[in-house]
């Protein structure tokens, strides 16, 4: 959160003398941990996949590419991974089974950002050197696309710098700490600059000013956050897809949308494109299904069936016996601290009220909106999540889920949700198809939009960059 006064400006160590132009900087949190699986600084997690990489990386369409792992088997609920044999961590020797198992086993502790995604592994375990068996609770189709968590070296947790695989080492002098690029990288391409400053910049105001002054080259940015930092200067930005989802929740369980054909008229009543266009500033791609757009698995034509009109909706509202003598009445919940969600709300309930939709939109500070939530006090809420790179909606719609507020249950749902994680690579589009279908039609969620975020740099500073969620740093041209 920025700081309500300035902080005095701490000195910047330049290497060698350097003038700030000939410097490539970027910001870190001092105080902040550098391991990339149990530490937990935002900050710093943005550039640990230059020193550190996973078996697997997830492309822009959500898709899993072999890395360090360079294949793998699956029989039932079991993995094995073979891996990639010209692996080398930063210190010249050779990833091994047991690097894995290390890191997965770390990964999979309470004080591990992965430990969720992994919570379905119940042993992993070496076969020998150069491969490494997973068995799971149950059928996960697509694993892999869970398994870009970063692979440290055996017993180096503890460390300061745990020892990767990656691009760039970690440097610390007494006055300084910097990432070195690493001669001996074993992918082998070319790294763009020898040298990266670390700058730290633990508050809003320092990080807008290092980069306003060019002491910092490139952030991360994400223009809709609660609290977005706001740059000037002369710079260039990269927009990024997200798997971060705002959609309406809706309450099943009592109030006017109990039944299923009730629910699904509000997925008419949504102007998606709107919506990403004017409140979200561009920084949004429309979604009318629980999938970022830009994956295989987003099904056009589904998603053209329940695509914004409010001549379907009202059709819909009549239908169900509402008009001006009985209108719908709608209590409906946002958290008023984020301006963008505000506005979003706002617009929604706009559009319904043109139709004659009595809407009570509460904007609730975050304590009582969560209040509001574990209650069921709401006939809709507007929310946002953050969903694995397999789009795994089992939180909202499943009948125990943790986000499932609107206490939705169907065992048919469950039955199609089951099919969806347990589909491969081969059988997924099918099994997806007949979820998101089911999705849109019984609408226990109705999904908005998909986040955008930004990569901004030093106009000059680079000549390219494909930041992907996951790396930010993809593909980063001089």
């Amino acid at each position: 959160m920025p700081s309500t006064s300035p902080s005095k400006t701490p000195e910047i160590v330049v290497p060698s003398g350097a003038a700030v132009s000939n410097i490539f900087g970027i910001a870190c949190g001092a105080s902040g941990s550098l391991n990339p699986i149990t530490g937990i600084s935002r900050l710093n997690a943005t550039f640990m996949p230059l020193m550190y990489e996973g078996l697997f990386s997830i492309n822009e369409t959500y898709e899993a590419e072999p890395l360090l792992c360079e294949r793998f088997t699956k029989e039932e609920n079991t993995y094995v991974f073979y891996l990639n044999k010209d692996a080398r961590f930063s210190d010249g020797s050779q990833l091994t089974a047991h690097d894995v198992v290390y890191s997965l086993k770390l990964a999979m502790s309470e004080s591990s950002l992965y430990a969720d995604r992994l919570k379905h592994v119940v042993y992993v375990a070496a076969l020998g050197d150069d491969s490494v068996k997973v068995e799971l609770d149950r059928n996960l189709g697509r694993f892999e696309l869970l398994l870009d968590i970063p692979i440290i070296k055996k017993d180096t947790g503890s460390l300061v710098f745990p020892i990767g695989t990656g691009a760039y080492t970690c440097v610390e002098g007494e006055d300084e700490r910097y990432l070195k690029a690493n001669s001996d990288w074993w992918q082998k391409k070319a790294k763009p600059f020898s040298r990266i400053e670390l700058i730290d910049a633990p508050e809003a105001d320092l990080l807008i000013n290092y980069f306003e002054t060019g002491v910092i080259g490139m952030v991360a940015n994400d223009p809709t956050a609660t609290d977005p930092v706001v740059f000037g200067g002369d710079y260039e930005e990269w927009s990024y897809n997200t798997s971060i989802m705002y959609y309406l929740g809706v309450n099943a369980g009592e109030g006017p949308f109990r039944d299923a054909e009730t629910r699904r008229m509000l997925t008419f009543a949504v102007d998606r494109e709107f919506i990403c266009e004017a409140e979200m500033l561009r920084y949004a791609d429309p979604a009318v299904l629980p999938v970022n757009p830009s994956s295989s698995l987003y099904n056009s034509e589904i998603a053209g069936k329940y695509g914004f009109s409010l001549s379907a909706f009202a059709d819909k509202l009549a239908a169900a016996g509402y008009d001006e003598s009985n209108p719908l009445e709608v209590n409906f919940i946002v958290n008023s601290e984020n301006t963008f969600k505000s506005a979003v709300a706002n617009r929604i309930a706009e559009d319904l009220r043109t139709m004659g939709v009595t809407v009570n939109l509460r904007e609730l500070k975050w304590d009582d909106y969560l209040k509001a939530l574990s209650k069921g006090d709401f006939d809709i809420y507007l929310a946002e999540v953050r969903m694995t790179s397999d789009f795994d909606p089992s939180a909202l719609i499943s009948k125990e889920g943790a986000l499932n507020y609107g206490k939705y249950s169907s065992d048919e749902m469950q039955a199609l949700l089951d099919a969806y994680l347990s589909a491969d690579k081969e059988t997924i589009r099918e099994a997806a198809d007949a979820l998101y279908r089911k999705i849109a039609e019984e609408a226990p969620i109705i999904p908005i939009l998909f986040k955008r975020s930004l990569v901004m740099a030093r106009r000059g500073l680079i000549s390219g960059i494909e930041p992907l969620q996951s790396n930010i740093f993809n593909e980063l041209k001089r």
